[in-house]
């Protein structure tokens, strides 16, 4: 599907500017995960090709099906890895782990059209086992989801929609843009004795889930956080295709300012972006006056340091990435953005 989208382009005409602005907005959020569900399915055409001879499966039900996908509003991001599980066993010619994927094709459960909370330990087996795998792609991601108890998930809801309820009033863009780009909302637990201090994933392999660590958003401000931070690199994932912003080699590492660890740049790119946007996101919510005293207090504090961390990351950014045309036009409008908000 990545690779498809040079080849492809979207019926659906929007300027680059709009695509490439700054803050959030729900219409080009829409357009995105729009544009993300048509590469898939000219891509699982593509691989349904590549099938035939090869794998046995109902060709008719599996082209059903991607219809049946193509015309919902925002379907499942489960789907999305039992794509890429598709398309990796087409290019190891694994025809019988084909066969197996495409029945899943055939029988389609492509909702839900709307975003919903979910927890994990209820999730099923084999869409559990995807989402994990995908979301430590990374090899230096070494995250372990843990389950998730009733009375925890009931109240990291609650803070959810607490945070939901002031996006709504202070920044409704905000809202409206999570709203379309996320379906499947995931509070996780975590391994305490885990080297990696994890607080929220997102990837491009899963399209449309986003995980937070629920015991690491306890307050509505860690929540206002954490989905803001995850959020807009869903974003990006929906803006670039899931291709990077940079040309630099993957194997090339310098600091990143949400990490303690040295990363690739294109992640260094992802952090510096997602840094203003989590200004964005307190500038708004305090400039509403809807926090209590304790809570703004909270927000102030984050504010403060999402301007630290995206200093810290456009130096890298400034000192040795080799951006692409996208990287630069976003990385611009950023950077603009920034210097507006604390000029």
């Amino acid at each position: 599907m990545v690779q498809a989208a040079a080849r492809n382009t979207p019926k659906r005409k929007t300027s680059a500017a709009k695509l490439e602005a700054f803050a959030p907005d729900g219409g080009r959020a829409a357009y995105l995960s729009e544009r993300m569900k048509g590469e898939f399915v000219r891509s699982m055409r593509d691989l349904l090709d590549a099938c035939r001879g090869k794998a046995e499966f109902d060709a008719q039900r599996v082209t059903a099906g991607l219809d049946v996908f193509g015309n919902l509003r925002n379907p499942s991001a489960a789907t999305y890895t039992a794509y890429f599980d598709l398309l990796q066993a087409v290019q190891q010619e694994d025809w019988a782990s084909c066969e197996s994927l495409l029945a899943e094709f055939a029988n389609p459960q492509f909702a839900p059209a709307r975003m919903t909370y979910r927890r994990w330990g209820g999730i099923d087996e084999v869409t559990a086992e995807r989402y994990l795998r995908y979301v430590k792609i990374d090899p230096t991601t070494e995250i372990d989801f843990m389950e998730l108890s009733e009375r925890e998930f009931a109240d990291t809801c609650e803070r959810a929609d607490q945070a939901f309820a002031i996006f709504d009033k202070a920044a409704p863009e905000i809202s409206a843009e999570i709203r379309c780009l996320i379906n499947d909302l995931v509070f996780v637990g975590s391994n305490p004795d885990s080297a990696l201090e994890f607080h929220g994933a997102t990837s491009v392999f899963s399209w449309g889930a986003l995980f937070l660590n629920a015991p690491k958003h306890e307050t509505v401000v860690d929540m206002i956080d954490g989905l803001s931070h995850e959020s807009a690199h869903a974003h990006l994932f929906g803006l670039s295709l899931g291709d990077a912003f940079v040309t630099n080699p993957p194997d090339e590492l310098h600091p990143s300012p949400l990490r303690d660890d040295p990363r690739p740049l294109d992640g260094t790119f992802h952090a510096t972006f997602v840094s203003a946007r989590m200004h964005y996101a307190h500038d708004k919510v305090l400039a509403s006056d809807l926090l209590d005293a304790e809570n703004r207090g909270r927000a102030i504090r984050a504010r403060a340091e999402a301007v630290r961390a995206f200093q810290d990351g456009l130096a890298v950014i400034d000192a040795h990435a080799n951006l692409t045309p996208l990287g630069e036009a976003v990385m611009a409008e950023t950077r603009a953005y920034m210097a507006r908000a604390n000029g």
